[in-house]
């Protein structure tokens, strides 16, 4: 659970040797677990979470994408003239139908 102030929170972290690792401002407030972690914006010396392990794979599931593949995936295939209406059931209809009178 993080508590912050939207108008001020800002990075501070940069390239330069010994900032690139700086908090940003305007987070007073960390609870991970039940236990506040970060209290007046000062990052407290507490461990409450744990990291997220996987176990290792022999092969990487690492997949080429081409951008006709990605789009037959991730897109509704909508033939030239026809509608889907969203408010309800989608529903293909042809524009026609789709007039108002």
């Amino acid at each position: 659970l993080t508590i912050f102030d939207a108008e001020k929170v800002a990075p501070r972290a940069t390239y330069k040797v010994g900032e690139n690792g700086l908090p940003p401002v305007g987070i007073p407030y960390v609870v991970v677990n039940g236990k506040i972690v970060v209290k007046n914006s000062v990052v407290e010396d507490i461990k409450a979470g744990q990291p997220i392990r996987f176990p290792v794979e022999e092969k990487g599931r690492f997949e080429e994408v081409t951008v006709n593949g990605w789009l037959g995936k991730h897109t509704i295939n909508v033939s030239p003239g026809q509608n889907i209406d969203m408010t309800c059931n989608p529903v293909l209809e042809s524009a026609e139908e789709h007039k108002h009178e």
